[in-house]
């Protein structure tokens, strides 16, 4: 695939990653606090096959470009920060403690 389509699919799932957030803020319903987790951890696997792939399809090929090296730091970047709110949601939540 060409970079241009990798780059759509990266800035797709950080999209979709931060509008649920961005709702989760705004609105003045409640969807759930696990239905959060659940998606992060749609997005944070979703990021992580995409990732593979893309690692995948650009050893084979053998060309690096500065373009391809930018691309791996946002998805590293990406997969970083899916990881982190994950693990704090999880620390956060309410079954954590109790058992």
């Amino acid at each position: 695939m060409s970079i241009r389509k990798r780059l759509f699919q990266l800035l797709l799932v950080d999209f979709v990653y931060l509008l649920i957030y961005f709702i989760y803020i705004i609105s003045p319903i409640y969807p759930g606090y696990y239905l959060l987790g659940i998606i992060n951890i749609v997005c944070l696997i979703i990021g992580l096959v995409l990732f593979l792939m893309y690692l995948k399809n650009a050893i084979t090929i053998k060309k690096f470009k500065s373009v391809d090296i930018f691309l791996t730091i946002g998805y590293l970047i990406s997969i970083f920060i899916m990881s982190y709110t994950f693990i704090v949601w999880l620390l956060f939540s309410p079954d954590w403690f109790n058992g």
